[in-house]
């Protein structure tokens, strides 16, 4: 089953392996059940244009949907994306993963969207990704 987590409810996650799905893994906590998958984080570019919107204050839910969904969800159609996706469609109907990153919002976090894309390809996911994610497909 895959599901969506913070970093902070990680010591929460007993049984599940760990995808940091975040640019950079410093000051992550990592053992053999935690791995780090920059090829489900957003790109340098959109990281940034995220950043810049939140210091000018025009970060919302209007600004995640008009300009930031579009563009990761272009982003999830890389060869590199669309293999961990599959993977993880796979993974799913016998392991127990979470998709982790910093936010602590997630309905505005890169993870809520990769949710529901692999919601949308047949992954085995916790019911909470299909009730509020599903919208997200490539």
């Amino acid at each position: 089953m895959i599901r969506l987590a913070s970093v902070r409810e990680v010591k929460q996650l007993s049984g599940f392996e760990i995808w940091y799905i975040v640019r950079s893994p410093k000051n992550l906590r990592f053992d053999e059940n935690h791995k780090h998958v920059p090829e489900l984080s957003p790109a340098s570019q959109l990281f940034y244009s995220y950043l810049n919107a939140a210091k000018m204050g025009d970060w919302n839910a209007e600004w995640f949907a008009e300009h930031y969904v579009p563009n990761f969800l272009r982003q999830m159609k890389s060869d590199a994306a669309q293999e961990k996706l599959s993977e993880l469609v796979v993974r799913s109907q016998s392991e127990d993963i979470a998709l982790v990153c910093f936010c602590s919002d997630e309905s505005l976090c890169h993870r809520s969207i990769v949710g529901g894309i692999l919601y949308n390809m047949g992954a085995y996911c916790d019911p909470a990704i299909e009730a509020a994610y599903s919208k997200y497909k490539i």
